[in-house]
């Protein structure tokens, strides 16, 4: 039987994300942009101009979007997008409200956020859908035990 997905719900829910991702996204940024002091710039030391902002641009480059600092970003992003997905699919329609608002929000946030917007679209979309795996998981363990 096909129900009607509330249209509503997943409205205020995606502009919630939107809201509550971009945000983090933009912090997590900031943060990582306010540790630019701590780079070691002394490879650009003896260049030329022409040469020095590149090298310079290069080693920012480098150190803002370091693997290590990527991964730490996504895993953090996946589990507020996890948590909101658990939150958002609680009350109904859990494996079909959060792969879409999770995907709604991840398009939104993927147009707004110019660099680092695939990273996080993805982890919005993966800890959205995740969040409602474990919210109908849960739902499906109560109903068996209330049977």
């Amino acid at each position: 039987m096909l129900v009607k997905p509330p249209l509503l719900h997943i409205f205020i829910a995606s502009i919630l994300g939107l809201l509550l991702m971009g945000s983090l996204f933009v912090g997590l940024m900031i943060y990582r942009a306010n540790q630019l002091q701590q780079i070691n710039l002394s490879p650009c030391q003896d260049l030329l101009e022409p040469m020095l902002s590149n090298c310079l641009q290069n080693i920012t480059y480098n150190f803002i979007t370091d693997n290590h600092w990527t991964a730490i970003m996504f895993c953090v992003l996946v589990l507020v997008a996890t948590l909101l997905g658990y939150i958002t699919s609680k009350y109904s329609h859990a494996p079909l409200i959060s792969p879409i608002v999770g995907l709604v929000c991840g398009v939104l946030l993927l147009n707004i956020v110019e660099p680092g917007g695939r990273l996080v679209a993805i982890a919005c979309f993966f800890g959205y859908s995740l969040g409602g795996l474990i919210t109908h998981r849960k739902q499906e363990n109560r109903n068996i035990k209330a049977h």
